[in-house]
């Protein structure tokens, strides 16, 4: 029977407890990352008022913006003068679709 120090004993069982942390790390592959990364910008203030949506889409563009993101209310861009009476809230398919057209 060989005796063994106590320090030898402690260094054997950190051997064993570090050797799967050891083989983890040595067989993980490295991670990937995007190269590419869309620049998004926002300001319905300056994006949505046609005084200052050309000037404002040129700066965009300018600084390297790939995507705008900007709410636009339909009662901005809905054409006035062909509403008839009444159809206002109403979807066209769906009057025709009842009326059956």
């Amino acid at each position: 029977m060989t005796l063994r120090s106590p320090r030898s004993e402690f260094v054997r069982k950190a051997l064993l407890a570090l050797a799967p942390a050891v083989l983890l790390l040595a067989t993980a592959g490295s991670a990937s990352a995007a190269t590419k990364f869309d620049s998004i910008m926002q300001d319905d203030r300056l994006f949505g008022n046609p005084a200052t949506q050309a000037e404002s889409l040129d700066t965009a563009d300018g600084l390297g913006v790939d995507v705008i993101h900007t709410i636009v209310g339909w009662r901005g861009l809905a054409p006035r003068d062909r509403q008839e009476p009444g159809s206002a809230g109403r979807d066209h398919a769906t009057r025709r679709r009842r009326s059956g057209e």
